[in-house]
C-alpha cells in the first residue's frame, strides 16, 4: 500500500497522517511558552491614567494615589488583595514626647515624577509641603522639601526575590526646628486595601502584615529600616539610629519612627521602608499560578512526546522518508509538492 509522502528540498518529509500527534506537540509547547512570564529588559515604562498611576513588574501590581505620596501593593493577578502604605506625617518631638511641629503629607500639592531606569521601576512624588506649630491656632512656621520615591525591580532575565518587594524612601530637607533639643519622628501608615479579604497582624520585629481573613496567610507586609541615613553638610554623611514602633486600631495601622538625633545635627534625613508580597504567592518574582500553568502545558507536552516515541517504536515502518529508495530528482523549476 502506497503512503502519501511529503517531499522538502534535501530528502526529509514523514508521512501526512502523522499530522494530529504533531499539531499537540506544537499546541502543547505554544501553551509553555505562552504562560512563561516575559523577560524585560531595558527602561520599563508605567502606565498612566488620568486618575492615578500603576505599574505591575509581572509578579508585584503598584497602584498609586494622585494626591499623596501612597500606593496599593499586591501580586500581580490577585483579586481583593493588597496593602496599602503611605507616608503620613513628620513630627517635631520635644524631650517629653509632645508634638511641637507636624507637616502634613496628606495637604501638599504633589507632583508626581516617572523615574524608571534600566531594570527599575520608579516614580517619585516631589513637593513643598507646610510645617505647622501645634500650638491653637495653628500658624506655619517653615516649609519642609519632601521627596518619597517608589522603586520595584523590572522582571529581567535574572529574577530574584527582590521582585517581590518595592521599596520606599523619603527624603526631608530644610525643617524649621523649633527648638535644639527636639527630635523628629515619621509617621507611616498602612491598611488592607480590601478589609473583607484581609486584615493587619503586627509582624516579626517592628513590621506590619497584612493576613488572609480566610486562610490565615500572611499575603503582604511592611518592613521598616532601623536607621536613617543624614548629611551633615556638602557631601557629608551618616548613618543615625531609627527606632520603629508598630501599632494597630480596628483596621488601620501606623508605624511612627523615631529619630534620636536631634536638632541642628544635620540638614536633610533619608529614610526607607519595604513592602513586598508573601513569598507564598510568588517564587523569584514569577507568580506561582503562572509555575502552575507552565507545569501543566509541560506535562502536556511530556505526554504527547512519550506518546511520540511509543508510536515510534511500535510501528517502526511508519517512519517513511522522502530520501529513502529511488526518487525522481526535483527539476529547478518545480515547486516541492505532494508525490505517490
Amino acid at each position: 500500500m502506497e503512503r502519501e509522502i511529503i517531499h522538502a528540498p534535501y530528502g526529509s518529509g514523514r508521512i501526512a497522517r502523522r499530522w494530529p500527534s504533531t499539531v499537540l506537540l506544537s499546541t502543547a509547547l505554544g501553551a509553555v511558552l505562552l504562560v512563561l512570564p516575559v523577560a524585560s529588559g531595558g527602561t520599563f515604562p508605567p502606565i498612566w491614567t488620568s486618575a492615578s498611576t500603576g505599574w505591575t513588574n509581572g509578579a508585584v501590581t503598584c497602584d498609586f494615589q494622585p494626591d499623596r505620596p501612597g500606593a496599593n501593593v499586591s501580586a500581580a493577578g490577585a483579586v481583593d488583595a493588597g496593602i496599602y502604605v503611605g507616608i503620613g506625617q513628620l513630627v517635631e518631638l520635644a524631650p517629653n514626647g509632645s508634638a511641637v511641629a507636624m507637616a502634613s503629607m496628606s495637604g501638599a500639592a504633589w507632583t508626581i515624577v516617572n523615574q524608571s531606569w534600566d531594570h527599575t521601576l520608579g516614580l517619585a512624588y516631589e513637593a513643598n509641603v507646610s510645617e505647622f506649630g501645634a500650638i491653637v491656632p495653628a500658624k506655619r512656621v517653615g516649609l519642609v522639601d519632601v521627596q518619597v520615591v517608589f522603586a520595584l525591580p523590572a522582571y529581567d532575565e535574572n529574577p530574584t526575590p527582590n521582585a517581590t518587594v518595592v521599596t520606599i524612601e523619603a527624603q526631608f530637607s530644610n525643617w524649621s526646628w523649633q527648638a535644639s533639643v527636639d527630635t523628629l519622628s515619621l509617621r507611616l501608615v498602612t491598611w488592607p486595601v480590601f478589609s473583607d479579604s484581609e486584615h493587619l497582624e503586627l509582624g516579626l520585629g517592628s513590621g506590619v502584615t497584612s493576613v488572609s481573613n480566610r486562610t490565615g496567610q500572611e499575603q503582604e507586609y511592611l518592613t521598616p529600616a532601623a536607621s536613617a541615613s543624614v548629611t551633615t553638610g556638602p557631601g557629608a554623611a551618616r548613618s543615625i539610629p531609627a527606632v520603629p514602633v508598630p501599632s494597630l486600631s480596628a483596621d488601620r495601622g501606623s508605624v511612627h519612627v523615631n529619630f534620636s538625633t536631634g536638632a541642628g545635627e544635620y540638614q536633610n534625613l533619608r529614610y526607607s521602608a519595604v513592602v513586598g508580597i508573601a513569598l507564598h504567592s510568588a517564587i523569584l518574582g514569577i507568580p506561582l499560578y503562572e509555575y502552575a500553568m507552565t507545569g501543566a502545558a509541560a506535562a502536556l507536552a511530556s505526554i504527547v512526546v512519550a506518546w511520540e516515541v511509543r508510536s515510534a517504536r511500535r510501528h517502526p515502518s511508519d517512519l517513511i522518508f522522502a530520501a529513502e529508495g529511488p526518487q525522481e530528482p526535483l527539476h529547478p523549476s518545480d515547486s516541492p509538492g505532494v508525490h505517490r
